[in-house]
């Protein structure tokens, strides 16, 4: 019998053995996957529940669906509520998909080919879209207004893609750019290195 008649826990008690056998999802920006491992122990016991259990059918059960804009894209990332934006590469708007499925376009403040490549999303929500040949940054908040800033280095096909470090800091994969360059974004909170370097979000 699972509930704890003796200390009245009930189904504290449930949720404790559940955790304990099937593991627990954190928090994405609560610092909750510390360096010890610990919590990340328990949530790797999730993440082994699911490929333990294979899948449904002998193969995959691959399918389409509607884009709303057929233009140039490399790369996507999901934000926070679900959606995934495309990175625009030679697009004169931004294209995501909701969590639901449903595919729509945004302005984009900055537009010309071989753009961006690659995106990495901020601990404060922004989607920060990686400049491949564009002569400013581009990011989305969290709301979904759209906004550029200055770069300290820009030339043609300099970067392609980006990675998230635990302190907030933004670095661009150098591709024919001479030099690193990387975007710190003063976020008051911030992701561990654990979530940093868990493979939900190591590979943008």
């Amino acid at each position: 019998m699972l509930n704890d008649l003796s200390t009245g826990r009930g189904s504290d008690f449930v949720t404790d053995v559940q955790t304990t056998v099937r593991g627990k999802l954190p928090n994405a920006n609560d610092g909750s996957i510390d360096s010890a491992q610990v919590a990340f122990t328990s949530f790797k016991k999730i993440l082994d529940e699911g490929v333990a259990a294979g899948q449904f059918s002998s193969s995959p059960i691959v399918s389409t669906f509607s884009l709303a804009f057929a233009g140039a894209y490399q790369g996507g990332v999901l934000a926070p509520n679900g959606d995934i934006h495309f990175v625009p590469a030679g697009t004169n708007r931004g294209q995501k998909i909701s969590a639901s499925g449903v595919g729509s376009t945004y302005s984009l403040v900055y537009t010309a080919g071989d753009a961006y490549n690659g995106g990495v999303l901020a601990p404060n929500g922004y989607i920060h879209f990686v400049p491949y040949a564009a002569p400013v940054g581009q990011k989305v908040s969290a709301s979904g207004v759209v906004s550029t800033y200055s770069l300290v280095y820009t030339s043609n096909s300099t970067y392609a893609g980006g990675i998230l470090a635990p302190n907030g800091d933004i670095y661009f994969i150098p591709y024919l750019g001479n030099r690193g360059q990387k975007i710190s974004t003063n976020t008051g909170v911030k992701f561990s290195q654990g979530i940093c370097q868990h493979p939900f979000f190591n590979k943008f």
